[in-house]
């Protein structure tokens, strides 16, 4: 059984988000059962856990889910004017070292005009076993911004969602990322089920 805090966000969860998901998948009847904060239960991960570029990376059970959030850096090659995610890779060891020191001095991450810091979101079912993937986990999304500042992104929520019938290993996670421009926001909703797939939908102001 949940404890009182647990039900009052998970309350609020449905009032805020129960009536987008019913339409989006076309579910009638749905539970939410877990979501993802700061007092979740967590595991950092050693240096030696990290994949490239990353900075950190933290492991959060959420409903029947392990989350794995990273912070990570990736060098956007030179004359990439764009936002294109697939030709940016990973940053190499010393130019993390180099901007672990900045934060040491600074408080914050700061990178030069060559390279991103992302938020990187990757997940699977406690029952998938499934080594295919980076360390077993799926990759679902990462928030961004631009060098510009004209654009951010973040993680907005993480949450646990099942159908009323169905057992809790049955849920599905449900990430959102959400982009403000200079004009609008939108959000891009990812939802990993039970059987390992992802799909996505968009929420924005003209659609």
């Amino acid at each position: 059984m949940f404890d009182e805090v647990t039900l009052h966000r998970i309350k609020r969860l449905e009032d805020k988000y129960g009536n987008l998901i019913c339409k989006k998948r076309d579910k009638q009847t749905i539970i939410f059962t877990d979501e993802w904060t700061g007092n979740a239960q967590n595991r950092r991960l050693k240096e030696d856990e990290l994949l490239a570029g990353e900075l950190s990376a933290t492991i959060y059970t959420v409903g029947c889910y392990y989350v794995r959030s990273a912070k990570r850096v990736y060098m956007i090659p030179e004359g990439n004017l764009g936002y294109n995610p697939e030709n940016e890779i990973p940053a190499d060891a010393d130019y993390l070292k180099k901007i672990k020191e900045r934060e040491s001095m600074l408080g914050i991450f700061l990178p030069d005009s060559a390279h991103r810091i992302t938020h990187e979101i990757s997940a699977r079912h406690e029952n998938d076993l499934n080594e295919v993937f980076a360390n077993g986990f799926r990759y679902i999304c990462r928030a961004a911004e631009a060098r510009n500042l004209f654009w951010v992104e973040r993680i907005r929520c993480i949450f646990t969602v099942k159908e009323r019938l169905l057992p809790d290993e049955s849920a599905s996670l449900f990430v959102c990322n959400q982009h403000t421009g200079n004009s609008f926001s939108s959000d891009t909703w990812y939802e990993l089920n039970s059987q390992g797939l992802i799909s996505e939908f968009n929420v924005h102001p003209y659609a």
